[in-house]
């Protein structure tokens, strides 16, 4: 977080789903998310790339307990958080302007699914 000013956001999200068909990624500084309820909550991932997005191939997706809060690496791709509750609050910690100034995203070739 030497990359900017901090903040610490609640985020109000309603049902997602468990399917994405675009991954994001943040090129200056990690973001670390957590369930605030204790709510069970999914995450998809891919290691970062230089140049190209990520590839369905490369992309994994975890089940992460509502206790914990995980911390994404500068640069990785990511689609979430997931959830099949009706609602969900969460923990964002990222830069104030991660979302305008750091923010790039891919449409990917096929719609992909987390099986939970």
């Amino acid at each position: 977080m030497t990359n900017g000013e901090p903040v610490l956001r609640i985020m109000h999200q309603r049902l997602r789903g468990l399917e994405f068909s675009k991954m994001a990624r943040h090129r200056r500084v990690s973001q670390c998310l957590g369930s605030l309820q204790g709510k069970e909550w999914f995450m998809a991932v891919a290691a970062p790339t230089e140049n190209a997005a990520a590839l369905p191939e490369n992309i994994t997706a975890f089940r992460i307990p509502g206790n914990r809060i995980i911390k994404l690496h500068v640069g990785t791709w990511h689609a979430g958080p997931h959830f099949k509750h009706e609602d969900c609050l969460f923990l964002n910690l990222e830069n104030a302007d991660t979302n305008t100034q750091d923010f790039q995203e891919t449409a990917l070739p096929q719609v992909c699914q987390i099986e939970g």
